[in-house]
């Protein structure tokens, strides 16, 4: 719950920016941001600025002298703050006018690259670098001393706001002083990082262990802050951080960064020192026409420009894809200079050729296929005449690389200028991607033999990919029977969030997948609403974002032309928002078809762990998924007195009673045969006390018909054979069938059991192939559905 706080006045605080802005700064002096402090009703020490030594001022006694220039952000580091007696001000004051501006020049000529754009021309003279930085001197602040203990960790605060590139406002809160950093990195759940406009900072700040040190919620920490007064300050933040941000259509300043720190902690939060980055803000007010999306993913109609009439080629190939996946040729509009015919389409032998051919009707989607250059002059051709609701553009040379990002350029400026006609212009995926693909129609170049759809199908899943080779692989994870599989290259156009928009839109989608490398600008926060706005209305969504490390963000730098934003702020929004984020390639996959496969399953844990049971028919796989249970977050499930009755008669009933013990993990032993699983399972899921199952595999034994294998017999002289209805992969995919739970199999052998792999993966059950594999994605998974669970 928030506390009570006064309307914020921001005309008052927009002249303190308009003052700083007439003077070229930006970024305000201390003074400015205590004022700043002061309006949005938080206390702050007195202060006074001083502009000459023999100035006097009317505190009296023990103060805090603070040096006041625009460009000296980090006072300490050149002994731009004294703590001082007002008796000894004058002196404290002349020996900073003279001691702090040969040190910063100093820091300066070591540390070049921290330069001020002012002061790089006098960087090799000393002397004339020192006068320029005295002459930007604005003076001294005197700050009323507070007496409270300096590093002890839960007397200072961090508190602040930056504007993220891809988020737009955070707040951050963590432990204040002159350590900040390190126990920010060192001090694991320290630091809350979350969004502005989610709207539960609180209740992630009062998550960290910063907040129970302040708190008084550890023995032998005597300072204390009410929850009162830290609802009360963080949401001023808030208000701050929504007001002045490029999100709030009548805010003409944008805060970049804000940072209060040290907080004092106490009765009240007292800012001990502050700093405040801010810009000018420019809106845009043309707005991308989604609602074409669906056009781009359900075509009618589609054209092409760049297809090859002599041979195989990226857009030839296209064409043929389209064709294989059932479009009508009729309905395939081809430009060709030359060409009357290509693959049974007719082809018009310029854009204005084909205006008169369309007549009123208009293409839901054209395919440029042309190097860079030319494909921009025939993108503008095709939006003057009107022709299209989309393009897929799979060239590349739009900004991957130095020197290529003109016609990435140019390309963002027709679509901006198209879109105030009566029309709205057209959307645009990519450029350099692979195109789109659905369960009906492939728009993509790679060989339909090389991803014919096989299999289960995965109608209920929505994949997007920024790699189009990424892309690529997915489709064949999934069997190429994804609902939508979208690449989107440099994205140029279309954005992240307005694909999960219309991913949610859509009823049958139940799992959102997204590898990302970069958001638009502020398209990080859209995807977050929009990612929360799903998750409440049932749906899930999966995240793997490239570009984590510095290395990593360089990379996708140049693969996809966008900028990669900080991977903390990432996570921290996401999951703030209730995304799944996973950390390697094999997660995302993995988590992605779980989430898929066990859309539908009955799942509710009622405030607890999940509760599973895990089993194997040797003894190390039961160790080994006894062991994997803590990492993934399970517990063992305390089985009814009637189940348990149950697996000991199926023991009985093997001759083995006495030599197992029915524990979390079940030994089924040797003597275990294919419907020895079914004998222990049924129970199990019947069980309102299990959550759900690890059905773990050892395939080499004759006892088990784990391979088809004509010269292996089973004791009534049937062959080995996986099909067989008394068999492991039937006996198992008849469980899933027959009960609604989430399980997991794992089968632990060589590819020569891919075969019964394939099988049970064909039923829809996600299998692994080794069981602390499949128990710790089990319980990467279940706990996600347990967190969301909250915010639906």
């Amino acid at each position: 719950m928030w506390s009570e706080t006064r309307d914020l006045d921001f005309a008052t605080i927009d002249i303190i920016f308009e003052q700083a802005a007439s003077e070229k700064r930006n970024v305000l002096f201390e003074h400015e941001v205590y004022r700043i402090m002061q309006i949005a009703g938080i206390n702050t020490p007195r202060f006074e600025l001083i502009t000459q030594p023999q100035q006097r001022t009317e505190m009296q006694g023990k103060v805090v002298v603070k040096v006041s220039h625009p460009h000296i952000l980090h006072k300490s580091d050149v002994g731009g703050v004294k703590i001082t007696h007002t008796d000894s001000l004058e002196e404290t004051v002349r020996r900073m006018q003279d001691d702090v501006p040969r040190a910063f020049a100093r820091h300066l000529i070591k540390h070049p690259q921290q330069a001020p754009a002012p002061y790089q021309q006098f960087l090799r003279d000393g002397d004339r670098l020192t006068t320029e930085i005295a002459n930007d001197l604005q003076g001294v602040l005197v700050v009323e001393y507070v007496p409270f203990t300096s590093n002890a960790y839960g007397t200072e605060l961090l508190m602040g706001i930056k504007n993220d590139d891809a988020f737009g406002p955070i707040l951050l809160f963590g432990p204040g002083g002159t350590a900040t950093e390190f126990l920010s990195q060192h001090l694991h759940g320290s630091t809350s990082i979350s969004s502005a406009f989610l709207g539960d900072e609180l209740e992630r700040i009062q998550r960290t262990t910063t907040y129970q040190l302040v708190s008084g919620k550890v023995r032998g920490v005597s300072h204390k802050v009410e929850d009162s007064e830290l609802s009360r300050v963080t949401k001023l933040f808030t208000e701050l951080a929504r007001h002045y941000s490029h999100l709030s259509p009548e805010a003409r300043w944008n805060i970049d960064e804000l940072e209060i720190n040290p907080f004092a902690v106490g009765e009240r939060l007292t800012p001990l020192d502050g700093l405040l980055r801010f810009s000018t803000i420019h809106h845009h007010d043309v707005q991308r026409p989604v609602h074409k999306i669906g056009n781009l993913l359900n075509p009618k109609r589609v054209g092409f420009i760049g297809v090859s009439g002599n041979g195989p080629n990226i857009g030839r190939g296209i064409v043929e894809n389209l064709i294989h996946s059932g479009f009508r040729e009729d309905n395939i509009y081809i430009v060709h200079p030359r060409a009357t015919e290509i693959s049974g389409c007719k082809c018009y032998s310029s854009v204005e050729e084909l205006r008169v051919a369309l007549g009123n009707k208009k293409l839901d989607t054209f395919v440029v296929a042309t190097p860079a250059p030319v494909a921009v002059r025939n993108i503008e051709e095709v939006l003057n005449a009107d022709l299209t609701e989309s393009f897929i553009v799979v060239t590349s040379g739009f900004g991957e690389s130095s020197g290529t990002a003109t016609y990435g350029e140019q390309l963002k400026t027709l679509l901006t200028d198209s879109r105030v006609t009566e029309s709205k212009g057209a959307l645009l995926v990519g450029p350099n991607c692979v195109g789109i693909r659905t369960t009906d129609v492939d728009l993509t170049f790679v060989p339909a033999i090389k991803n014919s759809p096989t299999g289960k199908p995965f109608n209920n899943l929505a994949l997007y990919a920024q790699s189009g080779g990424f892309g690529v692989s997915l489709t064949s994870d999934f069997n190429g029977l994804a609902a939508f599989n979208v690449t989107n290259g440099n994205q140029i156009d279309v954005s992240v969030s307005e694909f999960l928009h219309y991913f949610t839109e859509q009823q049958q989608i139940h799992t959102c997948a997204f590898y990302i490398e970069a958001f638009q600008e502020c398209d990080g926060l859209r995807f977050a609403q929009e990612a929360r706005h799903a998750i409440k209305n049932g749906k899930e969504v999966i995240v793997l974002k490239g570009g984590r490390t510095k290395d990593g963000a360089d990379a996708t730098a140049g693969h996809t032309a966008s900028t990669a934003g900080a991977y903390s702020v990432l996570e921290a929004v996401l999951e703030q928002a209730g995304v799944y984020i996973a950390e390697s390639i094999e997660e995302f996959r993995t988590i992605a078809k779980l989430s898929s496969l066990f859309d539908g399953k009955d799942y509710s844990t009622k405030d607890r762990k999940p509760q599973v049971v895990g089993m194997n028919n040797a003894g190390y796989g039961k160790v080994s998924i006894a062991d994997a249970l803590e990492k993934a977050r399970l517990q063992s499930a305390s089985c009814t007195e009637e189940t348990l009755a149950k697996l000991r008669a199926v023991y009985e009933s093997k001759g083995v009673l006495d030599y197992i013990d029915l524990s979390a993990v079940l030994d089924l032993t040797a003597a275990c045969d294919d419907k020895m699983y079914d004998d222990i399972c049924r129970p199990l899921l019947e069980d309102d006390n299990v959550d759900g199952l690890i059905i773990g595999l050892t395939p080499n034994t004759t006892k088990m018909q784990t391979i088809t294998l004509p010269e292996l017999l089973l004791p009534d002289g049937r062959s080995h054979d996986i099909r067989a209805d008394d068999a492991f992969g039937p006996i198992v995919a008849k469980l899933a069938r027959d009960y609604n739970k989430p399980f997991v199999v794992s089968i632990d052998g060589g590819s020569e059991y891919d075969p019964l792999r394939q099988l049970l993966q064909n039923e829809g059950i996600p299998v692994f192939k080794n069981d602390d594999k499949a128990a710790i994605m089990l319980g990467h998974y279940l706990n996600y559905r347990d967190r969301i669970a909250e915010l639906r």
